[in-house]
Formats: structure tokens, C-alpha cells, sequence
């Protein structure tokens, strides 16, 4: 066998064996716990829905996934989340479906994810009831 063929081999098989461990590694790695996360900023639902309608895309982005908490009442329920009105979208976190009711006051605490101007929603991700 040729040295430098055996140097280029043992090359080839040591970074090989390197991305092995690191895409182990990644793949293993814990998810974030939102719900230990800190809140940033509480707002009321109609009060952030009209931030977002009366500010620019541009500014729209100090918000986007940060953790946020918002009061407001609950108008709709889905399998997998709420409205809040006039136009919060909650999406809950997996295992944390709460039992909440139409027509109830909340706080959520959850992952701003962004405005829909098509629909002047905001949505959230991740999101829990906080006592």
C-alpha cells in the first residue's frame, strides 16, 4: 500500500467517524423547555394586535420568538390551541393542553411567532396558561 494512499484512507475514515459523533450528538440533543422560559413582555391581546397593525414589517421582528405572556379572553377553541380576542392565535405546547373555556379570561405565556397581515392575527407557539 502506497503512503500517501493510506495517509488519504486514514483521513477519509477520521473525518468520517468526526461527523458520525457530531450528527449524534445534534441529533440527541435535548429540546428547549419553553415553558422555563423567561418572559420578555405582557401585553394585553387587543393591545398587541393593534401594535402589530400600526407598526412596519421591519419592526415587527424585535418581538418574533421572543417569550411573551398576554391576557385576553378566549373566543374559539381548536384541538390544538385558542383565539383570543380580537386576534391572538395560540398554538399549545405538546402535553399542555389546558382546560380552558369560551368566553374565559386568560394569560398565555408562549413563542411570539409573527403577524399575519392577511388575517391581523398574531401567533403564538408553545404557548401554556400561566396561573
Amino acid at each position: 500500500m502506497n503512503l500517501t494512499f493510506r495517509n488519504a484512507l486514514l483521513l477519509i475514515l477520521a473525518s468520517s467517524l468526526l461527523a458520525a459523533v457530531v450528527a449524534y450528538v445534534q441529533y440527541n440533543k435535548p429540546h428547549k423547555d419553553y415553558g422555563q422560559a423567561a418572559v420578555e413582555a405582557h401585553w394585553k391581546a387587543d393591545e398587541l394586535v393593534q401594535w402589530y397593525g400600526a407598526h412596519d414589517a421591519s419592526e415587527h421582528a424585535m418581538w418574533q420568538d421572543k417569550m411573551v405572556a398576554v391576557a385576553g379572553t378566549v373566543t374559539a377553541l381548536t384541538a390544538t390551541g385558542a383565539l383570543l380576542s380580537p386576534g391572538v392565535v395560540v398554538s399549545w405546547d405538546s402535553g399542555a393542553m389546558p382546560d380552558v373555556q369560551v368566553g374565559s379570561a386568560v394569560i398565555v405565556q408562549g413563542r411570539l411567532l409573527g403577524f399575519d397581515d392577511l388575517l391581523g392575527e398574531v401567533r403564538f407557539a408553545h404557548a401554556q396558561l400561566r396561573p
